[in-house]
């Protein structure tokens, strides 16, 4: 499981556990995870996506101005957002921030003094890796990145030699 929809499922046990009076339980039909963008799915005659700004527009789900704006607030913050429709229209937006460890910026710098060029390839939004990399020192990113585009880069890298790993 991706480690976004990972921590979305274990948030959403913990409002369970902490909302027992609920009713909780919903028959999901036609669930589809699409490959780093997020899900869809059928809850009774309900429409549902959870996904990045990206699945929207993919599936021409309006995203309203606000909301942009939101979005674009969150990545700039180096949040990762995801947005939840129902029936195509957006209701929820959550921003997830993966805070970056300490010793990154250092580490960085270590491998630059020894001539090793850094490369960020992520599936985050543009936004989120530019504040990412900025804060580490990364200068090469390549974002919006589906699981197989990152191992395709790893790949082209190793061959090139310029990743040896």
């Amino acid at each position: 499981m991706h480690p976004l929809g990972k921590a979305l499922v274990e948030y959403a046990k913990s409002l369970k556990e902490q909302n027992p009076h609920i009713s909780w339980k919903q028959e999901v039909d036609n669930f589809e995870s699409i490959n780093g963008h997020g899900v869809s799915a059928s809850i009774g005659d309900k429409s549902i996506v959870i996904g990045n700004k990206r699945l929207m527009e993919d599936l021409s789900i309006p995203i309203p101005l606000g909301v942009n704006e939101l979005v674009g607030r969150s990545e700039d913050m180096a949040r990762t957002t995801v947005l939840v429709s129902i029936n195509n229209e957006i209701v929820g937006m959550i921003a997830i921030s993966d805070p970056v460890k300490p010793e990154a910026s250092s580490a960085i710098k270590v491998l630059r003094s020894m001539g090793i060029e850094g490369i960020m390839v992520t599936g985050d939004n543009w936004g989120t890796a530019k504040a990412v990399a900025k804060e580490v020192g990364i200068d090469k990113i390549l974002a919006e990145a589906i699981p197989s585009t990152k191992s395709d880069k790893i790949k082209d890298l190793q061959v090139k030699s310029i990743c040896p790993i």
